[in-house]
């Protein structure tokens, strides 16, 4: 009997190792035709001469429209609303792209600058390893910001990997003009979702600026869409820090 239970001991025991030593394929396999909903809400708090507090929720949606042979999806994505909040020395701006305040000159050249952009097909070219490729008229939408950033939550690794292993990325930042790099670690399952883990990683050269984001991606199992997102980052340079913390959920 005690043989017995030596045995089911140790099959359970390599059973389990086994299943912890699971590699994971990560690859973005997205729903054709399935619009998905994602609501980002982002606060950014400016300490310098010229202090800011801004908090901005934007509600967005996503349509994959094919796939191609070279693995590269076709993604139509669209702003659907903007609603922002801005105090800046002591002056409280408002904009809410719902309920348009048309007495206020501020709330109006606001809407001047993002109407435009509402309801307007973005065309985006993403592949299975969740790369941005090609955004067609990028420009268009420079008054966003990094609009490429909207779509690059993080690249994947080339090769399966276990829990507990990192990969690294770089993502070129236009605004800052350098290149920012990450390290991402895959955690595991944290109900039912998969977990990545992001940090930045300093960079070698001597710069100006520090720059540091840590944060965590949650992504569906099947299909490696985001599902939740939480990033928050910090720029000290000249004197001035900005913290911008963004939280995106699939709604």
């Amino acid at each position: 009997m005690k043989k017995l239970k030596l045995s089911v001991c140790l099959f359970l025991a390599v059973a389990l190792g086994v299943q912890a030593q699971e590699k994971v394929s990560f690859r973005y396999n997205p729903p054709i035709g399935e619009k998905m909903t994602y609501n980002t809400a982002m606060n950014m708090d400016i300490e310098g001469e010229q202090s800011m507090i801004m908090d901005m929720n934007m509600v967005m949606t996503q349509t994959a429209k094919d796939k191609g042979a070279d693995q590269i999806f076709n993604i139509v994505s669209q702003i659907e609303s903007i609603k922002m909040d801005m105090n800046m020395q002591m002056m409280m701006m408002s904009y809410d792209s719902e309920n348009p305040d048309e007495s206020n000159p501020v709330a109006q050249q606001m809407g001047e600058q993002f109407g435009p952009l509402l309801k307007k097909d973005i065309h985006v070219k993403i592949n299975d390893r969740a790369e941005v490729i090609d955004i067609t008229d990028a420009e268009s939408f420079s008054g966003l910001g990094d609009i490429k950033s909207m779509f690059s939550a993080a690249s994947f690794p080339e090769q399966p990997i276990t829990e507990g292993e990192s990969w690294t990325m770089a993502v070129p930042n236009e605004q800052l003009g350098i290149d920012l790099n990450y390290k991402l670690t895959y955690v595991g399952k944290e109900d039912g979702l998969i977990r990545v883990n992001l940090e930045s990683v300093p960079a070698e050269e001597a710069t100006a600026m520090s720059i540091t984001a840590n944060g965590f991606n949650l992504y569906d199992p099947k299909t490696f869409v985001i599902v939740k997102s939480e990033i928050t980052s910090k720029i000290d340079a000249q004197g001035t820090s900005v913290t911008n913390k963004v939280v995106m959920e699939k709604q």
